[in-house]
């Protein structure tokens, strides 16, 4: 585990969550795409987990919606080519004031 992320916010693998991805509030399409691209991409999965313990709900959101905009704008490209666009547009979106901490 990184050593910045908050051991105490950190929310379990989405397999260990009894609704998958729920924990991150992703909707039933959001969820199936990001299922969809670990399938594919199961190194990645460990990646996004990891990465999405460490921020806020509201920025979390912004990466998940980002993110699978990404792999469904380009859906023969590895998944893990979706992870920088989304991160750049959460920073982005932070950067611009639209997310609040």
């Amino acid at each position: 585990m990184h050593r910045d992320i908050d051991i105490a916010r950190a929310a379990p693998a989405f397999d260990e969550h009894p609704e998958g991805c729920g924990t991150y509030h992703c909707t039933t399409p959001n969820a199936k795409a990001l299922h969809a691209a670990f399938a594919r991409d199961r190194e990645l999965r460990g990646q996004v987990e990891a990465l999405l313990r460490g921020l806020s709900a509201r920025r979390r959101d912004v990466f998940i919606v980002a993110f699978v905009a990404e792999l469904e704008a380009h859906p023969t490209a590895r998944p893990a080519g979706a992870y920088l666009p989304a991160l750049s547009a959460t920073i982005a979106a932070q950067s611009k004031g639209q997310v609040r901490r």
